[in-house]
This record gives C-alpha cells, structure tokens and sequence, in this order.
C-alpha cells in the first residue's frame, strides 16, 4: 500500500468516525427534544392559595385549565372568613378530595404573601415572583412565591389584552403598598417606577365604611348608602384635608381622626338618615375624582390603549364608569 493509499484510507476512516459520532449527538439531541416535550405536555396540578386579610381561597389548575375554587366563606359559612393554617389546610384537603386527588399530586404551588402565616419574613415581598421550598403538609414543596399587587395585576391575564396598562388600587398590601402600575406585554408583567404619591387609595373609603357601621368590611354598603345622599360641602372639604392621613393610616387611628372630625355619625350609618347619606355620597365624589385624575396621570404617561383596573379600589362602579366616559382607552 502506497503512502497516498494510506492516507486515503486514513482520511475515509476518520470521516466514518466523525459520521457516526455526530450521529451518536444528533439522536442524543432528539431524544433530549423529545423529553422535554414529554415534560411539557405532563398534566401537571397546580394549587394557588391566598391567606389575606379576608376571603381566603384555594383554586386548582391542571396545565392551564382551571378545575375549581374554594372561598373560604362558603365552607365555613362566615363572611369575609380569613382562615388560618389549621383552616387552609382543611380547605385544599376538601377541595382535593372532590378532585380525587391527594396532596402530593400536587405539581407546584403558589403563595399570596398577604398575612401568610406559612412564609418568612425575607419571602413576603418578593418582586417579581420567586420559587420557594416551602413546608406545607409537613413537607418542603416546590412553591411560587406571589406578592399581593401583583397577584391583583395578574387579572390582566384573563383579558383579552396582548399588551396593556394594569393599574391596581386596593386599601392594603405587602408593606403598605396600596397602589401599583405594572405593563402587561404578552405574558409578562412589569413594574412601572412610576411616583404614585399623591393618588388615592381604597383605604380612606375603607376607614369611612368601618367608622359609618362601626363595623369592618362594609365598603360595598357604603357605596349603596351614598346613591340616597346628596355630597356636601362641608363634608367634602373635610375630607380632601384628611386624604393624606386616610390613605395611609391604620384603623385605630383613622378612628381617632374620624371621630373628631365628624362627631357623632360612628355607627349611625344603619339609621338611614340624611346625615349619613350626605356623608356617604360626598365620599363618593371625592373618591371618584381622584380616581378620574389618577387615571388621567397613567394615561398620559403610558400611552397603551388598553386598561386593567385591578384591587378593591376598582369595585366602585361609578369610579369605573366615569374612567370610560372620561379617557380615551380602546378597552377597558
């Protein structure tokens, strides 16, 4: 054999070994493809469980599917419920047992952070979400750590929306935040650094409605009580001056603040009278200003056509309604 043969036959037996090795790495590639799309294609069961300050709830998902929800005030028949572990526990162990299923069929979970007795102090304001090994049921499972504005601002995901402004207003939340803008594109949201000082949040209608009733969690009642009255003056500068107290104050003291401006109408609120009714209704309209010029501030710096009102504070039908007749969003 020539020296020209050999290095031939050298040159054709290294190409072999090259082919069947990148061969060897293509099906190796193949079959990792194909595990993965196995993974994705798994029925996974998710479980999504908000503590709060009220209305507890646990919902299941399979995938993207969801199967059932649970408030917490309809198994125990008290309104508003807020449960506590013992309860939690015993709400996702109805809620499995009509699914059929037990506790370690569980995928993933996700964790609210509001109140929730099963986190740490470092985990409860996590932004943007974070996973967690978190003991639940006596064992570590894997666990997707949601804080509380953002899990309001996730309703933008049941929207038809591709990409929108999602503006959260509520009268409570992770460290004191009660207002938040976030811009949904596609699946993802992102905080905006936007300087929300100044705007309203649900809290002063929040602390009128516990001093009106002397009774926590009556803002819907509030804003049926205040369709009978007619906004008065009086009332209404009052309040504009206590606005910076009122949003941001505890109920104790917005109690004491309350009392002294407005002697006399703590509790009164089940008598019907003018009083209460004039109160109620001159709420209302400085609630529903500031939410209009709140609006009117969002929209003029984030140009999106399309708008998801979120939280407590979007629960004020005239709020809303006056929103839509006053911007120019596309929907809403």
């Amino acid at each position: 054999m020539t020296y020209r043969e050999k290095k031939d036959l050298i040159n054709v037996l290294s190409a072999t070994r090259y082919f069947i090795s990148n061969q060897e790495e293509i099906q190796k590639r193949r079959l990792i493809r194909l595990q993965e799309e196995t993974k994705r294609k798994k029925e996974n069961l998710l479980c999504g469980i908000a503590f709060n300050y009220h209305d507890s709830s646990v919902s299941f998902a399979l995938n993207n599917k969801i199967l059932l929800v649970l408030e917490a005030e309809r198994m125990f028949r008290k309104k508003k419920k807020r449960c506590d572990s013992e309860e939690m526990e015993e709400l996702i162990l109805y809620g499995l047992n009509l699914l059929d299923k037990d506790v370690d069929d569980i995928s993933y979970w996700a964790l609210e952070t509001l109140r929730n007795p099963w986190l740490e102090e470092k985990d409860t304001y996590p932004n943007p979400p974070v996973w967690r090994d978190i003991n639940i049921f006596g064992s570590h499972r894997k666990s997707l750590i949601v804080n509380h504005h953002f899990s309001h601002a996730c309703v933008y995901l049941f929207s038809s929306f591709d990409k929108a402004t999602i503006f959260t207003c509520d009268g409570g939340g992770d460290k004191g935040e009660r207002i938040t803008i976030y811009e949904g594109d596609g699946l993802n949201l992102i905080k905006q650094g936007i300087d929300v000082d100044g705007f309203i949040t649900a809290k002063p209608y929040d602390l009128c409605a516990t001093y009106l009733y002397n009774s926590p969690m009556c803002e819907g009642k509030l804003m049926a009580l205040a369709a009978y009255g007619t906004p008065q003056k009086k009332y209404v500068e009052k309040l504009e001056e206590l606005l910076p107290i009122l949003c941001t104050t505890n109920y104790e003291n917005g109690d004491i603040v309350l009392s002294k401006s407005f002697p006399g109408l703590k509790g009164k609120a089940s008598l019907l009278n003018t009083e209460t009714c004039d109160f109620s209704a001159s709420l209302q309209d400085v609630f529903v200003r500031h939410r209009v010029e709140d609006t009117k501030k969002i929209a003029e710096t984030f140009k999106n056509k399309n708008l998801v009102l979120a939280g407590g504070g979007c629960l004020n039908i005239e709020a809303n309604t006056e929103i839509w007749n006053t911007h120019n969003y596309d929907e809403m």
